[in-house]
């Protein structure tokens, strides 16, 4: 009589096996159960659709407390103007200036590219003249009063 028990036994556990198996892939594939089996009187499987947005990267590199101005050349100013030390040229009138939060400045078009390579490279950005940390954070959107600029 046990021999004819075990083996009964496994057969039963195996179809168990098969049949749970089988819900859990229709889970997740999404599949609503197949209710003709008898099993699934006792045994319900709620499969509800489930979205997950995707979390919105940000993508502005924000400057904090950093000032923007364009250089505004006055008569007889020609000669005083100062020096970008990174690309070695004086600011030019229309010229885009940076002023960073040490007061250094420096064309936007040269710290821009600094500031993202520091990044880049894991580094905590740095004023290139004294190195003063350089306040940064990657933003979805910008509103006015946020006091910065977006290189």
């Amino acid at each position: 009589m046990l021999a004819l028990i075990i083996p009964i036994g496994l057969i039963i556990l195996l179809f168990c096996y098969i049949h749970i198996q089988q819900m859990i892939w229709n889970c997740k594939n999404n599949i609503e159960p197949d209710t003709s089996s008898s099993i699934h009187t006792s045994m319900s499987v709620s499969t509800r659709e489930i979205d997950f947005e995707e979390p919105i990267k940000p993508t502005i590199l924000f400057i904090k407390d950093i000032s923007q101005s364009i250089v505004k050349k006055e008569e007889g100013d020609s000669e005083n103007l100062d020096v970008c030390v990174i690309c070695i040229e004086k600011y030019k009138d229309g010229d885009k200036i940076l002023s960073l939060n040490c007061n250094h400045s420096y064309h936007k078009e040269c710290i821009s590219p600094w500031i993202k390579k520091q990044i880049e490279n894991n580094i905590k950005p740095k004023c290139p003249t004294c190195r003063t940390p350089i306040d940064y954070e990657w933003k979805i959107e910008v509103n006015e009063a946020d006091n910065g600029v977006i290189v």
